[in-house]
């Protein structure tokens, strides 16, 4: 499967992809964002394709011209509750000035809001990651609980749509 949208493509991954998302998730860069930081090692991360390789969960490379420069997702989607959890990392430093992040995180929720028909997604982020937390506020979403340097968010189907009028306009040269 793959999606795409102002200039962005996310491609669901497979097996082939794991030892990359590995190795991004083992660098210094992307562990200082995440709740889990504990060395992936080659096992752990087979184990973990084999429990989100499903329908309730989607995982993406992100690519760009190409070349694969993060991850995103909506995991965990109940049905009955219209919900899931997004998530979203970029590889490198290099990639996060700039657009990048912003462009594939609009692909992404509008494929789980649009395509997955989901009413509400959950988000939680690190409070180290301020960059995330504004953009979030952008978004629409709400900050519903915030403890241990962890804060989880909700973002409504409807707020993030009127809220991403003006996003939307600037990114539009990238149709």
């Amino acid at each position: 499967m793959v999606i795409s949208g102002f200039g962005i493509r996310l491609k669901r991954i497979e097996e082939s992809d794991l030892e990359l998302i590995r190795f991004w998730r083992n660098s210094e860069y992307v562990k200082q964002y995440m709740v889990f930081r504990d060395y992936i090692s080659p096992e752990m991360q087979l184990a973990w394709f084999k429990r989100v390789n499903n329908q309730n969960n989607h995982y993406f490379l992100i690519i760009v011209e190409n070349t694969p420069v993060g991850l995103a997702n909506i995991k965990d989607i109940d049905v009955e509750r219209k919900s899931g959890e997004s998530g979203i990392f970029l590889s490198s430093p290099e990639f996060v000035d700039g657009d990048l992040g912003i462009r594939a995180t609009i692909v992404l929720l509008d494929f789980a809001f649009n395509q997955l028909d989901l009413i509400q997604l959950h988000q939680t982020i690190t409070e180290a990651n301020q960059a995330a937390q504004n953009f979030n506020k952008h978004l629409g979403v709400q900050i519903v609980e915030s403890d241990k340097g962890i804060s989880k968010g909700i973002l409504l189907k409807n707020n993030y749509f009127s809220k991403t009028n003006k996003i939307r306009k600037i990114l539009n040269k990238y149709t």
